[in-house]
């Protein structure tokens, strides 16, 4: 009975969750977190869960060292990210963000020494780049006396430039992971509960509100060789209100490969994983009806794979 009510409460997911556009460029990570629609509340991103809520840091085999690229919305931008976890008791990471993008037109009048007017006006005087680059550093540990409680803290700096600004930011983050039953978690996850600060060389500064989330995953054995994990996620900004609803399910045959199908509010979602030796090395795709494609991939290495 237990297993029929999560159950539905997921499926309700899919069938009552009314689709929201993020403007958030939340890019994927992790092969398998990004078929789960982009889970990162309650999934972990591996080597790169610094970059997510860091509580899950604790349901990470460490050490394990991580990278990942893709295209993203029909090659409007690319992105790149590589990290770490390791530690025992205390679970650390660190994870590097890049994402950046070209064709940003620049305009500049005509007569640049003369006011706009019909017979002056804008034109296109070449062509600029912008990227993104963020440094996440995370801390987890496990608390009780049956260690089913984690909670984890986690800082960001964040270096923005375009073609004629730059920015340096950053923010404090914060979340938790419960297991009250076996294979079963619930993760709240509060981002840039600090703020997140923003400050341009112009002199404008930027604040972005608090940003709060809750998710839960269940898992059960099919068979001797297959398992499945099935989950769901929400936010909700103080700045934009309700945000993105993310759902998936993942099977795992004979723990060596694993298929992933998701959504992230309307974009449909899948990813592979195929595990070899030391390593895991995964491909995802999302569309968005409002932004098309995207492609990536992912690569883990750890020695504590081989033990599993």
């Amino acid at each position: 009975m237990a297993r029929i009510f999560i159950i539905a409460i997921f499926a309700s997911v899919f069938i009552f969750a009314e689709p929201y556009q993020s403007d958030d460029f939340l890019l994927p990570g992790e092969a398998m977190a990004t078929g789960l629609g982009g889970m990162r509340i309650v999934q972990n991103w591996e080597g790169l869960t610094a970059a997510v809520n860091p509580a899950v840091l604790t349901e990470v085999n460490s050490p394990v060292v991580s990278a990942s690229g893709g295209s993203f919305f029909e090659n409007l931008v690319s992105g790149a990210r590589c990290g770490v976890v390791f530690g025992e008791k205390i679970k650390y990471g660190v994870a590097v963000s890049h994402i950046g993008g070209c064709g940003i037109q620049m305009t500049d009048l005509q007569n640049p020494d003369e006011p706009l007017s019909a017979d002056n006006r804008p034109i296109v005087v070449g062509e600029g780049s912008h990227y993104t680059i963020s440094v996440d550093f995370g801390a987890a540990k496990k608390f009780l006396a049956d260690e089913n409680l984690s909670i984890g803290v986690s800082g960001k700096g964040v270096r923005k430039s375009l073609p004629d600004l730059s920015a340096w930011g950053f923010s404090l983050s914060a979340g938790a992971l419960w297991r009250p039953i076996s294979n079963f978690d619930v993760a709240l996850f509060a981002e840039n509960i600090s703020t997140y600060q923003l400050f341009w060389n112009d002199g404008v500064r930027e604040m972005a509100l608090p940003k709060f989330g809750a998710g839960a995953m269940y898992g059960m054995k099919l068979s001797n060789t297959i398992f499945i994990r099935f989950g769901a996620e929400s936010e909700y900004s103080t700045d934009d209100g309700p945000g993105d609803v993310r759902a998936g399910i993942v099977g795992t045959y004979g723990n060596v490969i694993s298929f992933a199908i998701g959504t992230a509010s309307g974009a449909l979602c899948s990813g592979a994983e195929l595990k070899f030796k030391n390593f895991k090395i995964g491909a995802a795709i999302d569309y968005r009806s409002m932004l098309g494609k995207s492609y990536s991939f992912s690569i883990s290495y750890s020695p504590a794979l081989s033990e599993n």
